[in-house]
């Protein structure tokens, strides 16, 4: 099953005791400060996992529709996330 973001805000907020509203702007905020502080450089949350942004090279690929091609893809950076090890056995669990 997969979880969107207002899943987690009504979650944080019956956790926390907070309105929709306020629980809102904590998810909002801690998610864009994941990213701000990624950008810096890797980001360690202990025992949650690693936020690193890559560079990924330039290439050439086929269409997936078409199989047309070959399509330049430019450079570009990703945002990759790898659990810690205690995350991994959580979810395995």
């Amino acid at each position: 099953m997969q979880t969107y973001r207002p899943d987690l805000i009504a979650l944080v907020a019956r956790e926390q005791n907070l309105s929709i509203e306020k629980a809102t702007d904590l998810v909002v905020s801690v998610l864009t400060n994941i990213v701000t502080l990624a950008e810096r450089g890797p980001l360690t949350i202990y025992e949650f996992g690693r936020f690193e942004f890559v560079r990924l090279a330039p290439r050439t690929v086929k269409t997936a529709i078409n199989r047309e091609g070959p399509v330049d893809v430019p450079e570009r950076l990703a945002l990759r996330f790898k659990p810690s090890p205690s995350l991994i056995n959580r979810v395995g669990e």
